[in-house]
């Protein structure tokens, strides 16, 4: 159960800073269109190493999302078609070329469409690996993960104000010579990778809940960005705990129960906030 528990936290701090990055400049359902458009890369990469677990998939998710992307980028200054449509295009086309990749020449690949969408994050915990100077067993996903985070963290505390212009004022980032693309090339690598690392144990569902979450609740109340950071890595993983313990209670899926719990919320706290908006409205005209 500690186990579960830690490897649930790190994946979801991991998707929420992520998040903080990828939503204010591509959108949340952008999540969702990286993880189908990473079967692709991971089916293409496993025909030339033949395991999961190899450096190759990574290079593969990154390459398949940054082709998305581009096709996305393309589309998108032709000036004949919104953001959100082309990006539905690259991913519906991206997803569907990894499919057919799976059926016709990578059928040992241990990808369907339960595992993209939900994910089985209990046989995460049976791939143990033990550590040679502790003789301890841990997961194997702590590894790709600690790394990831690690990174990300890293990224976020020395380019934190670089970060900030970019998100906020991209016209004054540019004054002060920060090349917004820079960020965008790492976010969607970071992405990818993450995705990648996590998609066998959560799946896009749940990765997409923990990444919208925090923008219901803290983006238009909090002024300050890392303090939304802080808020919205501390509830996420508040929430995916009581959902995880729901899920291991009722003996249900662990990643659509903690999405579900993630959203629901989210979606109570919208119409609460919209009910006394509206109430503060009225007693004012009321005056």
């Amino acid at each position: 159960m500690v186990s579960l528990l830690f490897v649930v936290a790190l994946i979801v701090a991991l998707h929420t800073l992520l998040g903080a990055l990828t939503v204010p400049i591509y959108g949340a359902l952008s999540i969702d269109a990286i993880g189908h458009t990473i079967v692709g890369g991971i089916a293409g990469g496993f025909l030339f190493c033949h395991s999961l677990y190899s450096p190759i998939i990574f290079i593969g998710a990154i390459f398949s999302v940054f082709a998305m992307y581009g096709v996305v980028e393309f589309l998108k200054k032709s000036n004949h078609i919104s953001v959100d449509s082309a990006l539905g295009i690259a991913f519906s086309l991206f997803f569907s070329l990894g499919i057919l990749i799976i059926s016709l020449c990578a059928r040992s690949v241990h990808l369907d469409l339960d595992m993209v969408l939900l994910g089985n994050i209990e046989y995460i915990l049976c791939d143990i690996v033990e550590l040679p100077f502790f003789s301890i067993s841990v997961p194997k996903i702590l590894g790709p993960l600690s790394v990831l985070l690690l990174f990300l963290l890293v990224i976020h505390f020395f380019f934190h104000k670089h970060i900030v212009a970019i998100l906020f004022d991209e016209k004054y980032a540019k004054i002060r010579r920060v090349q917004p693309w820079i960020l965008r090339m790492v976010v969607i690598a970071l992405n990818a990778c993450g995705v990648v690392v996590s998609l066998s144990a959560i799946g896009t569902i749940a990765i997409v809940g923990v990444v919208i979450t925090p923008f219901l609740f803290f983006w238009s109340s909090i002024k300050r960005y890392h303090l939304f950071l802080i808020y919205s890595v501390v509830m996420n993983i508040l929430l995916s705990f009581f959902g995880t313990a729901v899920a291991l209670w009722l003996n249900l899926p662990i990643a659509a129960t903690v999405a579900l719990f993630l959203t629901t919320i989210g979606f109570i706290f919208i119409i609460v906030r919209i009910f006394f908006t509206r109430v503060k409205l009225f007693r004012y005209n009321l005056k």
